[in-house]
């Protein structure tokens, strides 16, 4: 499988998004409550993520430079504490009740 050739390897947290919802997706109808809670932890990381890393691109050298610097606002940081929380959660229940 090739990525795309505009596919930007910085924004790691989108690709986070996108899994998180699909295994929160595909666990949800099966009733896999540890599956589900890990997908939506992930979710919630990426989307704190996504909203602490603004697009910033200036002009340097004569070529436009973008970079996504850490900026933290109260609405990303609490969506990666409940992400986290939620991960960790959905770990702990597999691991100690198993499958």
């Amino acid at each position: 499988m090739e990525l795309p050739k505009n596919f930007d390897d910085r924004t790691w947290w989108i690709l986070l998004c996108i899994v998180g919802g699909l295994i929160a997706v595909g666990s949800a109808p099966a009733k896999f409550i540890p599956g589900f809670f890990v997908g939506l932890g992930l979710l919630l990381f990426g989307l704190g993520q996504w909203q602490d890393r603004p697009i910033s691109s200036a002009r340097m050298a004569g070529a436009i430079v973008t970079k996504y610097l850490w900026a933290p606002s109260a609405l990303g940081i609490i969506l990666d504490i409940v992400g986290v929380l939620l991960f960790l959660g959905g770990i702990g229940w597999l691991v100690a009740f198993g499958p």
